[in-house]
């Protein structure tokens, strides 16, 4: 009778441990949550919906617009000889745009504490415009030094440098240029925080990098196999850069109470 009082006991005193572990470590099913989140980071203005496929595996969509833009004027022209007068080239208004606009589609894992740990390693896809950098440029059509210029037919006379590199206006005065990049890129990061945090609201961290291939100059105003081949040595030094860095600083919230 003493053994069975004493088993009960002990029963009675195990029983509610092992429900009160249960209910402080909830396993988290597929699609039972929702997070959301926004941030900044080297790529620009980061906007994320988040989602658990597994305790360690949440799924990540997101998009990332980057409104970096600068302007600026180009005058380093030399003269245009016109029978015997001198013009004098007008500055070109330029304008310069970062483009990392782009939609991304990661995976988080946690590898420790069965997926309750902080740290996660992710890995996943980003896709968007190819063109990394871009810039172009118009000068002023009604400008008297550029209209006489274009009336004399010398606007290929005209030189405007990137980088070591010489490129000729089109008719119209107008001129572009960008570094192109792939479009889908793979992405791989760690981090601390969670996509869905355990309060309403969460912070994490993220230190990534985007997988470029092999970035290249490209412009419609090269039309001479002699621009191409000075264009070709800038691109030599671009394809060493592969790789472009990403650190970014999330606010999280947690749309629903797990459960």
């Amino acid at each position: 009778m003493k053994k069975l009082l004493m088993l009960g006991l002990l029963l009675s005193l195990v029983m509610p441990l092992s429900a009160k572990e249960k209910k402080e470590a909830p396993l988290r099913k597929a699609f039972s949550n929702i997070g959301l989140s926004a941030g900044v980071s080297t790529t620009g203005i980061n906007l994320f919906v988040a989602t658990p496929l597994a305790n360690c595996l949440t799924l990540r969509a997101g998009y990332t617009f980057s409104p970096i833009s600068y302007t600026y004027e180009y005058d380093e022209f030399d003269p245009i000889e016109v029978g015997n007068t001198s013009i004098s080239v007008p500055a070109l208004d330029l304008n310069g745009d970062l483009n990392f606009n782009s939609g991304q589609l990661l995976v988080d894992w946690v590898p420790f504490r069965k997926g309750k740990s902080s740290f996660y390693i992710t890995a996943g896809l980003v896709f968007g415009s190819s063109r990394m950098i871009k810039v172009d440029g118009q000068f002023d059509p009604n400008d008297p030094n550029f209209k006489a210029i274009k009336d004399a037919g010398l606007i290929d006379e005209i030189e405007i440098e990137i980088g070591d590199q010489v490129v000729h206006p089109n008719s119209d005065g107008s001129m572009d240029a960008a570094i192109k990049v792939k479009g889908l890129r793979p992405y791989l990061g760690i981090g601390f925080g969670r996509a869905i945090p355990k309060r309403r609201v969460g912070f994490r961290f993220e230190l990534g990098a985007q997988f470029l291939g092999k970035p290249e100059v490209v412009s419609s105003n090269i039309e001479n196999t002699a621009d191409i081949d000075e264009l070709s040595d800038f691109n030599k030094i671009l394809r060493d850069i592969t790789v472009y860095p990403n650190i970014s600083f999330q606010l999280t919230y947690r749309l629903f109470k797990d459960k």
